[in-house]
């Protein structure tokens, strides 16, 4: 039973200077002397050193737990959310569940002046059909903080609580009273016994509904608090639904009567209720339903999510009319929730068309923190996706397509991107498909098994993992999501090993939808059914963490693992580090909704609180790490295609191997080959082929550390036994029973050059817990700490001929050749990057004369803005920077140098490659005009262009592709250029420019370039003959008649003078003379 006392304020007087001097603190005053409780609003302070979730995202760990609820002036035994507490230790099972590690723990509160104290009374928590021994109280004061001289009221004893001391104070009546300023109060948790069973143990908090502190005050120091502020603080609020999903929530708390309805569709009884971080004094519950008759109605005021509330409005058979009903409370009432239970009726949803909920407060902030990075060394972002794109980017996704798992099948329609305005998500979408068969029908299936598919599949989900894509070791996750809610849906974020040894994962968040104000942590270590280990706790929240975005968070070390949720730590684990519980193997993440069975438990099959379609929402995913943190890369032994960031393949793969996928024989078959619950998609594997030996894959791995080599054996066809602890058949592997158990072990081996070998002697393995026949037995080889400087592993393939096994029933088998596969190889390297080849590379390509080749000059210089970008990022590994340098080299050898040749007269250009031939060669033309102008009847220039060499002055052929420019001699328009062949001609491409008309040729003859004009007003050049020296001369006539300038006639207005026509027409003359008797002419 609940007793509920008026919140009393007390104001604080002046203390006195001198302590020493109040032998009697009143005796001066003539006021009269009153009892009141001098610990109304009082804040403790503790010495517990052991932390507490506090339920609140923002401060999720706490020393004092709600330290304001045990002088609020209320008494509410049997609800822990209201009440004060701190926990004396950690609580780690066994007999005693660590009571005797646990501290001696206090609350200690100050008066803030000396009272005179009469009495104390110590209201603890009660649990129904429990009682408690409170251990080692003991209550102490005195009149300084430090307690040098105190005295002790309580002596240290077990307080004892039975049936009919429950819910009643411990009261401490002093003798006499006594001056004090402050009060200890001590305790080692409690001892709780079932009243109506045999359970019993050890508990670690100390807890109190209620503390009074009854002293002797002036009357004038009593006063009762003014009225507080009232105020709707359900104005905005979104109520959490629970149940089926709601349509225009929102339109319950808009603030505007009668404008339309919010609908909980959940059919019969439903729940919504209105949750708060913040403790309001609720005074007036004002609501309005759609006009009817209603089965019940209750409405109730809590101070947690999931606690019994007390009612403050309840009503069968209820009819609401046209007008809002409203709930005034004769006193306020303390708390965080308002809930509402309605039932309509047996099929009908719920519509609300208004709530409001009057209340006053010390704080009405109730706005959810921003997300502030935690201060951890792992500060460097190396991989994310902020999923901004249209479609997901499956270079970083593994999209899991047929699976079945529990009641759903991951499918690739249910994860796509999704639109918000500006906002862009990830869409992990649950939805129910009603049967089976329609769900088989709508996404299809990858059947793993030929057993029937469970009548509840009846569900599409989606899984994404970075496996095979991204991977890495130690440092923080980020993701910042948004959960769905409700029974049996079960959202996570989590981290499995690259090669998924073991059980190494570490659940970063899994959100059991029924529990919607828990988010659990856990690190899982160990090997499934023989010593695998975990330990996690939930992270509780005032509000249901589905109402919100939130930051789920985790930090890996060698040393321990944080937990964060909205960069506030939450938890943090270090235990199981003999079982390697901090995971030193590469791990990815993974992004998932499962749906129903296992942990979560079973959806509603009513359909009343299961939603039946609904969305996880991811915003981002960030990886960071040190700036020195090794890189992960790994060899799925797939396609052998060249060797990226995180992928690395063999440089030497030696003939006897062969590659094997997905087939119908057990030895082929991809469902055989997988790691306990997990995709099944290890489909690419080696085998040795059948006769052959001494086979093995050669890397080069710059600055390499560690090796792991995910490997598959045969197991017993005769061994299958359930094992309830992995909840599968559980089988041998044949390594069990080989007669020289490591005669089937795969080697490793390292070299500093690739020539030298040293076996490598400290190969670890791990035997993962074996699924019987026809499954393979997984097997894991790690090769730790490297010897420094390797550049080469050599992974070496058992030799299988001659290996025999024994089955359980005592028959011996040879090894085949196909029982032992090698499925992945995982490295660990140094982030050490060496630059220096690339820059020096790369300044000696800027060095380069652009115009001195011929081509190639485009490619390289699109090599070396990517060079140029890869010498930039903080992100690039060794491979990004061999990878550029490479193809820097490749494209720096296909530049082709330029040769040009050039006319007499520079009037006709030829641009060409240089070769050795063309050393030799000098280039000459002539003007064959005349010789071919009757093939056309307009304008033409015709040039006759070849090669000879330079030493034997012989006309040599030349079949090498050419640019040729020649210079415009006016601006006639060039109508086309041909190839003259005899008395053919063909037309070829030609540009025109302002000075220069421009071909390729790809050998040398007759090129006639044409005009758009007549041949009347072609006007007559003079060209000057070109001499085998290849350099311009003119004959002695020309030069004696060549008019100086100074010889010329001074210009008239005339456009012409008969001096001009005289001279033209003597130099006209005298040069048709100097042709005629000339062999060479141009």
């Amino acid at each position: 039973m609940k007793k509920w006392v008026l919140k009393i304020g007390v104001v604080a007087l002046v203390g006195l200077s001198c302590v020493s001097k109040q032998s009697n603190i009143y005796a001066q005053s003539s006021e009269k002397l009153v009892e009141s409780n001098v610990l109304l609003g009082k804040i403790p302070t503790s010495n517990a050193t052991t932390k507490i979730g506090s339920g609140d995202s923002t401060t999720p760990q706490v020393q004092i737990l709600n330290p304001e609820g045990a002088t609020d002036g209320q008494i509410s035994q049997s609800d822990d959310a209201m009440s004060t507490k701190v926990i004396v230790g950690n609580e780690v099972g066994g007999d005693d569940n660590g009571y005797n590690q646990w501290q001696h723990v206090y609350l200690q509160y100050d008066l803030e002046k000396i009272r005179e104290l009469k009495r104390l009374k110590l209201y603890r928590n009660s649990y129904p059909n429990a009682v408690s021994t409170f251990k080692d109280v003991k209550i102490e004061v005195s009149q300084t903080a430090d307690f040098k001289q105190s005295t002790t009221v309580f002596n240290t004893t077990d307080v004892i609580e039975t049936p009919e001391t429950k819910e009643k104070p411990q009261i401490v009546d002093l003798e006499n009273p006594i001056q004090a300023r402050y009060i200890r109060i001590w305790g080692k948790g409690h001892y709780i016994q079932n009243t109506n069973s045999s359970w019993k143990g050890y508990s670690n908090g100390i807890l109190f509904s209620e503390i009074e502190a009854i002293a002797n005050v002036p009357e004038s120091e009593v006063v009762v608090p003014k009225e507080l502020e009232l105020r709707n603080i359900a104005l905005g609020k979104l109520p959490f639904v629970k149940g089926l999903t709601p349509v225009d929530i929102e339109k319950i708390s808009d603030g505007k009567l009668n404008t339309g309805y919010a609908i909980h569709q959940t059919p019969g009884e439903n729940q919504l209720q209105f949750e708060y971080k913040n403790v309001y004094q609720i005074k007036e519950v004002h609501f309005k339903l759609e006009e009817g008759t209603y089965k019940h109605v209750k409405i109730e005021v809590s101070s947690s999510p999931t606690s019994l509330g007390t009612t403050i409005f309840s009503k069968q058979q209820f009819t609401q009319g046209k007008d809002i009903e409203k709930v005034i409370l004769d006193k306020a009432l303390s708390g965080k929730i308002v809930r509402f239970t309605v039932e309509k009726d047996a099929q009908s949803p719920v519509k609300y068309n208004e709530v409001e909920i009057l209340a006053s407060g010390k704080d009405f902030d109730e706005t959810r923190p921003d997300y502030m990075m935690p201060e951890t060394p792992y500060n460097k972002l190396v991989w994310s996706d902020e999923f901004n794109e249209d479609t997901i980017d499956e270079s970083k996704w593994q999209i899991i397509d047929g699976m079945v798992n529990h009641a759903a099948i991951y499918n690739r329609k249910a994860v796509s991107i999704v639109k918000d305005g500006d906002n862009s998500y990830l869409a992990v979408n649950s939805r129910n498909y009603n049967s089976t068969q329609a769900l088989i029908d709508a996404v299809g299936i990858d059947r793993y098994t030929k057993d029937n598919i469970p009548s509840k599949v009846t569900w599409s989900s989606g899984r994404l993992e970075s496996k095979d894509k991204f991977s890495f070791q130690f440092g923080r996750v980020a993701v910042r999501a948004k959960v769905n809610d409700s029974k049996g849906i079960w959202p996570a974020i989590w981290m499995l090993a690259q090669d998924e040894t073991g059980h190494d994962e570490i659940d970063i968040l899994e959100y059991l939808g029924q529990d919607s104000w828990d988010a659990w942590t856990t690190n899982h270590y160990g090997i499934l059914a023989k010593n695998k280990g975990s330990h996690g706790v939930p992270t509780k929240n005032y509000e249901a963490w589905s109402q919100a975005f939130h930051v789920y968070e985790v930090e890996w070390s060698p040393t321990h693992i944080s937990w964060y949720i909205d960069g506030k730590k939450v938890f943090t684990s270090t235990q199981g580090q003999e079982l390697d519980s901090m995971h030193h193997r590469p791990m990815f993440p993974i992004l998932e909704t499962q749906v129903g069975d296992g942990w979560v438990g079973d959806v509603d099959y009513s359909k009343r609180l299961t939603k039946q379609d609904s969305n996880y929402l991811i915003d981002w995913i960030r990886v960071y790490q040190t700036e020195d943190a090794p890189i992960a890369r790994f060899d799925n032994l797939d396609t052998p295609n060249e060797s990226t960031a995180y992928h690395i393949r063999p440089i030497v793969k030696t003939d006897g191997l062969t590659f094997v996928s997905h087939g119908e024989q057990q030895y082929e078959n991809k469902n055989n080959f997988f790691y306990g619950g997990q995709p099944r998609y290890e489909n690419s594997r080696l085998y040795v082929k059948e006769g052959s030996e001494n086979q093995s894959l050669i890397y080069k791995v710059n600055g390499v550390k560690d090796v792991h080599l995910t490997t598959y054996y045969q197991t017993l066809s005769d061994v299958s036994q359930y094992n309830s602890r992995a909840w599968a058949n559980e089988g041998a592997s044949i390594r069990s029973t080989v007669v020289q158990k490591d005669s089937l072990d795969f080697k490793i081996e390292t070299s500093l050059n690739g020539k030298d070998w040293t076996p490598y002697q400290s190969l670890r393995v791990v035997d993962n817990f074996v699924d019987a026949y026809p499954a393979y037995a997984r097997t894991t080889f790690d090769a730790y700490d490297l010897p420094s400087g390797t550049k080469y592993v050599k992974v070496i393939f058992p030799n299988y001929k001659g290996a025999m096994y024994t089955l359980r029933n005592g028959s011996v088998q040879s090894v085949k050749h196909t029982d032992i596969q090698l499925a992945k190889v995982t490295f660990l390297t140094d982030n050490i990057i060496d630059k220096s080849d690339l820059e020096a590379l790369k300044n000696k390509v800027e060095a380069l004369e652009k115009d001195s080749y011929i081509s190639g000059m485009e490619k390289l210089e699109q090599v070396l803005k990517q060079a140029k970008n890869v010498l930039s990022l903080s992100t690039a590994t060794q491979e990004d920077i061999d990878d550029v340098t490479k193809q820097l080299e490749e494209a720096l050898g296909q530049l082709i140098e330029k040769k040009v040749f050039m006319s007499i007269d520079k009037k006709v250009t030829v641009t060409t490659a240089k070769t050795e031939k063309t050393d030799d060669l000098s280039f000459v033309v002539k003007d064959a005009t005349e010789e071919s102008e009757k093939q056309f009847d307009k304008q033409v220039d015709i040039y006759d262009m070849y090669f000879v060499s330079n030493k034997t002055k012989e006309k040599v052929s030349f079949e090498q592709e050419a640019h040729v420019s020649v210079m415009k001699k006016d601006d006639r328009k060039v109508e086309q250029v041909y190839f003259l062949n005899g008395d053919k001609k063909e037309p070829i491409p030609f540009t025109v420019t302002d000075k220069e008309i421009l071909f390729t040729v790809k050998h040398f003859s007759h090129y006639a370039v044409v005009y758009n004009e007549g041949k009347t007003k072609k006007p007559f050049a003079i060209k000057p003959e070109i001499t085998k020296s290849n350099t311009v001369s003119m004959s002695s006539s020309l030069l004696k008649n060549k008019v100086s300038e100074e010889r010329k006639l001074p210009k008239t207005n005339e456009e012409k003078s008969y001096v001009d026509v005289l001279i033209g027409s003597l130099l006209l003359g005298l040069g048709c003379f100097v042709f005629k008797v000339k062999d060479n002419r141009i």
